[in-house]
């Protein structure tokens, strides 16, 4: 993989959604918070955007008035979309990977990061996370994973299964 790693998750994002403006951004993490679903409301107004969430159970129960309008603001744009990933049948299960993707198309990844951060306070500042892009000239295998993931979702996978 290119690309360095990095402890300011947030920079890296940012720079992500510099680089492709307006492109759309498909974004898989583990867990998500208010906090974190308003800083990405922030980052990408006017952008289509599909959050898959691994387990939204968690991290939305302590959260600031502004954290709680930021996140209900992104949940009801038109151009967003917020799909949960968990499943209790034969036993828990979720989705844990961690993925930014930008898709100016149905069939190919723009550009992406991965790594360890999740949509959270402490994913974004304060914990110590790593994230790396794949260098222009790497095949950006991530791309397929969370594409399945939203598709299985959508299909008729439901949480609390």
């Amino acid at each position: 993989m290119g690309g360095a790693v990095a402890t300011r998750v947030p920079d890296q994002i940012e720079e992500l959604l510099r680089s492709h403006p307006g492109a759309p951004l498909r974004v898989t993490v583990g867990f998500a918070s208010a906090f974190g679903v308003r800083w990405l409301h922030e980052r990408t107004r006017g952008r289509q955007v599909r959050l898959l969430i691994g387990d939204i159970r968690a991290g939305f129960d302590n959260f600031t008035p502004e954290d709680r309008q930021g996140a209900i603001s992104f949940i009801k744009r038109p151009d967003v979309e917020v799909l949960n990933w968990y499943s209790r049948r034969e036993g828990y299960k979720t989705v844990h990977a961690k993925a930014w993707l930008i898709v100016p198309s149905h069939r190919r990844t723009a550009a992406a990061l991965v790594g360890y951060a999740n949509l959270t306070r402490q994913g974004l500042y304060v914990n110590t996370e790593a994230m790396t892009a794949p260098a222009p000239q790497e095949p950006l295998a991530t791309a397929p994973q969370p594409r399945a993931l939203a598709r299985h979702r959508r299909a008729g996978a439901r949480g609390h299964s």
